[in-house]
């Protein structure tokens, strides 16, 4: 073969292989590169998954080419063990590109702990153990004793050694000292028989005898006088005659 065929041999060589290879990156570039810098480029709406279940929110997630990643777990006692307490990005933003991650806080639930023994210690001292244990106080309730003073804790409820919740309320009874050997008459009327006669045992005192007269403008069972006047001191357990309406 003369030096001029194997030259042109060599060009046509040379040529198919260039062929062959921009085929290939023609080929890459339009099932790999474009693609790819599609999808990089694609904006996502990232969906709320706060509140979903662990499950539920990486299903939600993968559906719209998402990656959930648990990064952090935290107490809460008002959300159930497992659910999502916070996501980032947030719910509602755009992102670009599949596969970018969405960081998650999942609830470990309420946290638990023991209720302090409060029976005996003050009311300032319950407080301020209900505050270092992360407990609230509740409802203070108020009973005559002979054997507390004044202020001080009876019982809690729930009580000592209880688990509760952190940040659960505690309800608290504490004592209004020894029982008085007197009381200041409330003023009954205008009440209705019933709460007069819940009022009178607040005040430690007794409901005597109930005359009744017609009184058409009020409701039934109102009391309309009272045999001693309000504000005056009595001893306790006396009596309070009541005169009540009625529309007969």
């Amino acid at each position: 073969m003369s030096k001029i065929g194997r030259t042109v041999k060599r060009g046509l060589f040379v040529l198919a292989i260039w062929v062959v290879l921009s085929a290939v990156v023609v080929l890459i570039v339009d099932r790999v590169i474009m693609p790819w810098l599609v999808r990089q480029n694609q904006q996502i709406k990232v969906p709320d998954v706060v509140e979903m279940s662990l499950a539920e929110a990486e299903s939600t997630l993968i559906i719209s080419g998402l990656v959930l990643m648990e990064a952090a777990q935290e107490y809460d006692p008002f959300i159930p063990p497992g659910m999502i307490l916070s996501q980032n990005p947030e719910g509602g933003s755009v992102v670009k590109g599949k596969g970018r991650w969405v960081r998650v806080v999942v609830s470990k639930g309420g946290e638990r702990v023991t209720v302090p023994n409060l029976q005996g210690v003050s009311l300032r001292q319950a407080r301020l153990l209900l505050q270092r244990s992360g407990l609230d106080l509740g409802q203070i309730s108020w009973m005559y004793t002979a054997d507390l003073p004044e202020n001080v804790v009876i019982s809690s409820a729930p009580g000592y050694k209880a688990e509760v919740y952190q940040g659960e309320v505690i309800d608290l009874l504490v004592s209004q000292g020894s029982i008085p050997a007197t009381a200041i008459v409330p003023d009954f009327v205008g009440q209705s028989l019933e709460g007069a006669v819940l009022m009178a045992r607040d005040y430690g005192l007794k409901i005597g005898s109930i005359t009744y007269r017609k009184a058409e403008e009020l409701l039934p069972e109102t009391v309309l006088r009272q045999s001693v006047e309000s504000g005056e001191e009595v001893g306790r357990d006396a009596v309070i005659d009541l005169e009540i309406s009625t529309i007969e």
